[in-house]
């Protein structure tokens, strides 16, 4: 019932579960082609769900979170899709901060060709120069021993591709 305090965590649960069977499909989805048929999205609501269901991964890591994310915004794509990617995306910046604490920024830019760019930035140590161009290929994680299986950020960039955008990372200096 609504009313029990356990209601809240189950909600929860079953938005991850549902997360996970996105994840599922995704992967799926790299083994061949299907159909796509963009809807539009409202951006920051999606991202606003997206750290909510992060949110216990945000404290417990003492990460705080910073959002700039323009309302209305809104985007042509498959919502479990890009929700997968930004989540992803998320994550992998927790992590770089885990145990030491720090900032992850989510910011929306858009220019005159009707373009949205999100940047997903964090405080952490930074993606090595030598390893910018390896972590978008397939099974290449530097998170073997935690758990990663190195399809993360190669299925999000596949998924952005798809729907017309690009996937980067860029090293932002310390003083900017």
């Amino acid at each position: 019932e609504p009313h029990d305090p356990r209601h809240a965590l189950l909600k929860k649960i079953e938005r991850q579960t549902f997360r996970a069977s996105a994840i599922v499909n995704s992967l799926l989805s790299l083994a061949r082609t299907r159909s796509h048929t963009p809807q539009p999205i409202a951006l920051k609501t999606l991202i606003d769900e997206v750290t909510e269901l992060m949110s216990d991964s945000l404290e417990s890591n003492g990460v705080a979170l910073e959002m700039r994310i323009d309302d209305p915004l809104v985007v042509l794509a498959r919502e479990s899709e890009l929700q997968q990617v930004f989540t992803n995306l998320c994550s992998n910046a927790i992590d770089a901060m885990a145990g030491r604490g720090g900032v992850l920024r989510l910011l929306s830019r858009t220019n005159g060709d009707r373009q949205v760019e999100v940047v997903v930035e964090d405080t952490g140590p930074g993606v090595p120069a030598a390893l910018r161009e390896k972590i978008f290929e397939p099974f290449f994680s530097t998170k073997h021993e935690q758990g990663g299986t190195g399809l993360g950020l190669s299925i999000s960039a596949e998924i952005l591709r798809r729907n017309g955008g690009e996937l980067r990372v860029e090293e932002v200096s310390k003083g900017e």
